[in-house]
């Protein structure tokens, strides 16, 4: 359940990547910075709560991005509003050995990390929320004890457990694997020692501020989405190299196109000045990439913004 849960954040953000890059040029870096001192001086704090962009359909033009090199975009409207570091909201101290940190999605309410070892299905999630799901009809629920206190053996199938308890703050717990590649005794184990301590994670995107009335933000292996509301949303990424001339779609498909996709390359090739830094985004505004500095650019994406708060949001994006 969890695990399928990250493979698809995983699948949401990097679809889009470029197989190929193109020199992005009349980049401004000095004025980005300029523009984030600026923003700084006035933070007013610090931006949280979960929510996930939802795919959708990619077909109109953007009425107004004639595709000049010289138009300028209105001046940014972006909240000075900082947002921290994200950091899951527990620490695993204990795991087998040569695991290691794979996977991860946090947001204010929720965050899970993927933590693989050497071989097939020697994978263990960590999920902590304010609240469980409730069990699937093929659940099998058994009581246990996990560090003391009540929890659940919960069996899902072939192989796939998971113990499921709530911390001493009341949240929510639950650590899963897959038997007999993850032994319940190892399980077990991971869940005796997980705690409500923060584990920092390291990231290298960083946003200098979020644009105007988007003051919800979650996380996904180092790539936030900010929304404004659960239905309106951009997802950022960062990349090493130069910025493409062009990216592999479609961008977005639907159910019944799904059988037939066959990828095309979409243009990256409408140009915009937004607060003195040059974007370019596809035509129908629902994609656009900047050069951040000489070896990362960024990208933004949505289906329900509107294209000027895509072309803003990505120029906020900044290398950590």
């Amino acid at each position: 359940m969890i695990e399928n849960e990250l493979r698809q954040s995983l699948d949401a953000l990097e679809r889009h990547a470029p197989a190929e890059t193109d020199v992005f040029t009349g980049v401004q870096a000095g004025i980005r910075r300029r523009r984030r001192r600026r923003q700084i001086t006035n933070v007013a704090g610090v931006a949280g709560v979960a929510s996930a962009v939802a795919l959708g359909v990619v077909v109109a033009t953007t009425p107004g991005d004639n595709g000049s090199p010289t138009g300028l975009a209105p001046a940014s409207s972006a909240t000075a509003t900082v947002p921290a570091a994200p950091s899951l909201p527990f620490t695993a101290g204990w795991l087998p050995s040569g695991y290691h940190l794979d996977t991860w999605r946090v947001s204010e309410t929720l965050g899970s990390a993927q933590y693989v070892g050497g071989g097939d299905f020697r994978t263990v999630v960590v999920w902590v929320s304010d609240q469980v799901d409730d069990p699937l009809p093929e659940a099998v629920d058994e009581p246990t004890t996990v560090a003391g206190r009540p929890g659940t053996l919960r069996r899902l199938g072939p192989g796939q457990t998971q113990l499921i308890w709530q911390l001493p703050d009341n949240r929510w717990a639950v650590v899963s694997g897959t038997e007999p590649a993850v032994p319940l005794d190892a399980l077990r184990r991971v869940a005796e020692n997980v705690t409500g301590t923060p584990t920092a994670l390291d990231v290298d995107l960083a946003l200098s501020a979020l644009p105007a009335g988007y003051d919800e933000i979650s996380w996904a292996d180092g790539s936030p989405t900010v929304c404004q509301t659960a239905d309106t949303c951009v997802t950022l990424s960062l990349h090493q190299g130069k910025a493409p001339a062009r990216v592999q779609g479609p961008l977005v498909v639907t159910a019944e196109e799904k059988a037939d996709l066959d990828p095309t390359w979409v243009p990256v090739d409408q140009k915009q000045i937004v607060d003195g830094t040059p974007v370019r985004t596809t035509a129908d505004g629902r994609l656009a990439v900047v050069q951040v500095d000489a070896t990362h650019w960024a990208k933004a994406f949505s289906t329900n913004a509107d294209p000027a708060t895509i072309r803003e949001a990505v120029t906020l994006v900044e290398v950590d």
